[in-house]
This record gives C-alpha cells, structure tokens and sequence, in this order.
C-alpha cells in the first residue's frame, strides 16, 4: 500500500506542498465510494468522494486514484463536483478493462489565499487516503481474429518457349476472374474463348483484352523488380551484374512490354533483409532505374533472401493488372530471419508473382520459382542471354470473367476448363481449380474462450471486438 501511495503522489500530484497548521488545517476527508463494487472487465464503475474544510477554504483537485495488486500499475482521475450537494461531495464514471483487484485512495486540498501566492495544503503527509478495494472481474471484452482468406489457386499449363498460363481469381465470388496469359502477340476476342465450371458451360461476363501495340499486336504488361544481393560475396561480379541489368532494361525500351522496373537491395550493410527505395514507386522510365543500379555499394554477409522478397511482395507498389515478375540475383543461400520457404511460396503465389532465379543452384531457390511458375538459371552463365529469355517469357493478359452458376460458399474445390480456340482453328484447353470458402475465417482469441471458465456477472450485451 505504501509503495502505491508513494507512486500516486510522484505520478499524479503536481502541487507544492505546504505543511497543515494549527491556524490552517486540510479538507477532511468524510468518505469515499466505488460502485458497484464489482464489475466485468471493460465496464463501468462509479467513484464518489465527500469532503469538509474546517476554515471554509475551497476544496481543490479533488481525485481518485486506484492500483491493481502486485503491480505499479497506478491510475488517478479528477473528480467532479456535485451542485448543491451537502456535505461537498465528487464523481466520476469510468470504464476499466484490466482484470484484478484494487486498492482505492482519495485525495483532495485546499486553497488558502495569501497575496501573490496560492498555498496547498493536505492534512496527510502524503495526502491519498485509502478507500478500501474494488474488483474487475474477467477479461477485458472478448476478440475475435479474423484471417483473410484468398479463395485463389494459380495453376499454369505446361510452358513451351514461354507457354501459356492460366491463373483463377475468385475473391469476388461467385463472379470468377480468368487471368490468361500468352506469349502469342495475335490479337484475341471474347469469341476466341469459352469457360466451363464442373464440366457445365459459363457465361462471360466480361472480357478485358490486352492493350494493343501500334502495329496491332498486343502490348505486355510487367512489374519486373530486382531483389538483387549486393553482399560482399557478390562484388566480384558487381560490375558485370550492373552492365548486364542495364542492358536488359534498355532492351525493354524498345519492346512492346509496357513496363515498370524497382530494385531492391539486400545482403549489404544494413540492409540484409532488403531495403525499399522511393517509397515503394516503380520507375516507368530506364535512366532512373539503371541509376538505382550504379549506386549499388557491396559489402556485407547476411543474405535473407526471403525477407527481401516478402518485402518486394507486400511492399512495392505493383499495378493491379500487372504481371508481377521478380528476379533473385545471388550467389549464396538464404540465410536464417524471415518467413519460412512455405510461407514465402505462399505469399507469393497468393500475390500472383512469378520467380526467376540467377543463381547458384541452390535447392530452396528452385523450389520457389517451381512453385510460381518461373526458372531458375545459372549466375555463371552469359547473363545478358538469360536475362533475354526471361523477357521473351513476359506474356500478354487477358481477363475473361464470369459468374457461377453454383453461387453456394460450400468449400469445394471446383475445376475450371478455360477453351481458347486460336484463328487457325486449333484450341487449347487449360484447367485450373478455385475453392469457394468464405472470403474471412473467424476464431475465437484465447480472452473470448476464457468467459467459458470465468464467472462474469449477467450483461443484456456481449461486445465484440473485431481484430
């Protein structure tokens, strides 16, 4: 009790003391209540003081102060005074959320008048007096945690030279987006295609072609970011991993990709999980990219390669329609911090990012670009060839949509036949699966399942709180 009595008085009692006299005495202190007496957690409780200057002095600062058990967790609260009350009497409602037992103490002084000066004074040394206990009982108001879930499953067809890809995008259920993407510069229409879910036909709803290019073929669009290690290790190949950079982005000026470019560092001397540079922003442009490149310093032994590339996926700010293309450039593994491989591999298949890897020939590595659709080539290699290739594999998107006819959040998974019948007469068909689970998943936190065990007082309404 002493050590709360002390914490109050350094805390929350901002006055300068003056010591009570045989002429001038302290309000008395007549009494004190907390109402009820009892309350759950996140509730309200009702605090009450009355008090009594001998002299007739005016009552000032009027609190009360209240500390949980075995803790210095400490609060005080001004109280307000009751009009016409008689004796002088102070309340104040508040709502507590903390679980536990607490001591109550009280505290007001005077003000005596004295030309040029205001003097305090408290008929206690330390000037709290104590009001007994109240007790808060529970938890504070029951949580629920909610997970967003993606109800999107990327499935690609086999790849020939690039190949085509079909990736299914259903969180807009029942309305399905088909998200084609082909290497074949010819232009398609809606008529080139048909969707049908289950083995039962769909119809489209909207078809989003690509953009066209000025000699009427279609335009390719691709976010291609750099997660690119500038630890010591790589300073041998530094220059030639810059020339050979700049010479992929120079190539893309002249393509008939509408592109962005971003790099991002790791490895290097305090950026061994990745560093963002301008705010997350893609370059549209070459020159300011490739200067991005030239300023590349390499030093460092920590290469968390994941968390760079969890870094690019969460924080880049990629188009929306966007072929989302990341590049690794590394001659090591990935070192220990970050997410784990299969939390990576699912963040970026959710994200729809494909991986391409110039590296070493290290196994995680290889695994991740399998798991997204990319390749994985060797660091040693003619760079500029390889950086060549992955350009050719960039594909142009189309969007086919469609709403089904099976509309019930009954998580199955469904099978998606995508029909593309080319001009020549010869059609393709690729398959690809979705599950129809609700969009958010909610469970109950650990505070919510102790009301089971916890004695809590009847309440009309139960408040939950959506995190």
């Amino acid at each position: 009790m002493i050590k709360a009595l002390l914490l109050l008085t350094l805390l929350f009692t901002n006055y300068s003391w003056a010591e009570a006299t045989e002429d001038n005495q302290g309000p008395v202190y007549l009494g004190g209540s907390a109402e009820p007496g009892s309350i759950n957690a996140g509730e309200s409780i009702h605090f009450e003081s009355a008090w009594y200057d001998p002299e007739g002095d005016a009552i000032t600062g009027v609190r009360v102060g209240y500390c949980l058990q075995g803790t210095l967790n400490c609060v005080a609260e001004f109280l307000d005074r009751i009009e016409h009350s008689d004796p002088i009497r102070y309340e104040k409602t508040v709502s507590i959320t903390q679980a536990g037992i607490y001591d109550l103490y009280h505290f007001a002084v005077d003000a005596i008048p004295f030309p040029g000066d205001d003097a305090l004074h408290s008929e206690e040394e330390l000037g709290w007096y104590y009001g007994g206990t109240f007790t808060v009982v529970g938890s504070v108001s029951p949580t629920i945690d909610v997970v967003k879930k993606l109800p999107q499953v990327r499935t690609f067809a086999t790849r020939t030279n690039g190949g085509d890809a079909l990736t299914i995008d259903a969180q807009l259920f029942p309305f399905v987006n088909l998200l084609y993407d082909t290497d074949n510069l010819s232009p398609l229409t809606e008529e080139n295609f048909s969707v049908s879910e289950d083995g039962r036909t769909q119809t489209i709803w909207d078809f989003i072609p690509p953009e066209s290019s000025g000699g009427g073929g279609n335009v390719k669009i691709a976010d291609i970011v750099f997660v690119l290690d500038d630890s010591g290790s790589m300073d041998d190949e530094a220059a030639q991993v810059k020339a050979n950079i700049a010479s992929f982005a120079n190539q893309l000026s002249s393509s008939e990709i509408d592109f962005r470019l971003a790099l991002v560092p790791y490895g290097g001397s305090g950026t061994s999980g990745g560093k963002i540079l301008h705010n997350g922003n893609l370059h549209s442009e070459v020159a300011p990219f490739v200067a991005d490149v030239d300023q590349m310093r390499f030093g460092g032994s920590t290469e968390r390669a994941f968390q760079a590339m969890q870094l690019a996926v969460q924080n880049l700010n990629w188009r929306p329609t966007t072929q989302k293309v990341l590049i690794l450039v590394t001659d090591e593994d990935n070192d220990a911090g970050g997410p784990t491989e299969s939390e990576l591999i699912t963040e970026l298949q959710n994200n729809n990012v494909t991986v391409y890897g110039l590296t070493l020939g290290h196994p995680e590595f290889n695994r991740i670009a399998d798991a997204t659709g990319g390749q994985v080539f060797n660091i040693l290699d003619d760079f500029s060839s390889i950086l060549t290739e992955i350009g050719t594999e960039i594909a142009a998107r189309y969007t086919i949509q469609y709403k089904t006819d099976n509309p019930a959040f009954d998580g199955q998974t469904r099978t998606v036949d995508l029909i593309v019948t080319k001009d020549d007469g010869q059609s393709q068909t690729i398959t690809g699966t979705y599950t129809s689970s609700f969009p958010i998943e909610m469970t109950l936190t650990q505070s919510a399942l102790n009301t089971k065990t916890t004695k809590l007082k009847p309440i009309k309404k139960l408040k939950l709180d959506i995190q």
